[in-house]
C-alpha cells in the first residue's frame, strides 16, 4: 500500500473502513478509494421544494398512512425497552433543487438495508453497502456529478448548487476532518 493510500493508524476500524471493505470496494469498482467511514448518523431533513421534510414527495398519498399506528407503536416499545432514542429525529440536511444531486444522493442513503460506507477518492465519491461478502453500489459521483468533500464541515457540495450536511457529531466530526478533503 503506497504512502497516499495510508490511513490514519490511530482510528479505530469501525471509524474508517476496514481494510477489506477497501479492498473490496476497490476490487468491485475497479478504482482505488482512498478514504471513507460508515454514515450511520445521516437521517437529513430535505429543504427541496417539492418534497416533504421526510423526503418523500409532496402531493402523492402515502401509502404508509395506514401503517403509521403500527409504527408509532413499535417505535414507541423499541424506544421503551431499547433506549433508541426518537426515530423522528433528523440528523443532516439536504438542499437543493428537485433532482438535484444532493437529493439524489440523499434518496440513494434512504433505500439501504445497512448502515453504508461514504467512500472518496481524488476522482470519485461512492455510497455503498457491504451485505456479507458483496458490495451493492447505491450512488456514484464522477466528473459533474462529483460532490467536493469537505471534510472539515461533513459537507457534500455539487456543480449544480446542491449540498448534503451529513449531520455528524463533533467526534465524527473531527474524525472526517483528519481524512483529506478532495
Amino acid at each position: 500500500m503506497s504512502e497516499d493510500y495510508a490511513r490514519p493508524e490511530s482510528l479505530a476500524w469501525q471509524e474508517v473502513p476496514p481494510v477489506a471493505v477497501y479492498q473490496l470496494a476497490s476490487r468491485t469498482l475497479r478504482h482505488p478509494l482512498l478514504y471513507g467511514f460508515q454514515l450511520d448518523e445521516f437521517h437529513p431533513a430535505y429543504q427541496v421544494p417539492g418534497r416533504r421534510k421526510d423526503g418523500s414527495i409532496e402531493g402523492e398519498q402515502q401509502v404508509n398512512q395506514l401503517l403509521r399506528p403500527l409504527r408509532a407503536i413499535g417505535r414507541g416499545i423499541s424506544e421503551l425497552f431499547l433506549d433508541t432514542g426518537s426515530s423522528q429525529s433528523r440528523r443532516g440536511i439536504v438542499i437543493g433543487p428537485p433532482g438535484g444531486m444532493a437529493v439524489r444522493f440523499a434518496d440513494a442513503h434512504t433505500r439501504r438495508s445497512e448502515i453504508p460506507w461514504l467512500l472518496w477518492s481524488v476522482y470519485r465519491v461512492v455510497l455503498v453497502e457491504v451485505v456479507g461478502d458483496r458490495l451493492d453500489l447505491l450512488w456514484s459521483g464522477e466528473h459533474q456529478t462529483m460532490p467536493v468533500v469537505d471534510a472539515v464541515n461533513g459537507v457534500l457540495r455539487w456543480q449544480d448548487g446542491s449540498s448534503a450536511d451529513l449531520g455528524l457529531g463533533d467526534s465524527a466530526r473531527q474524525l472526517f476532518a483528519r481524512q483529506r478533503s478532495v
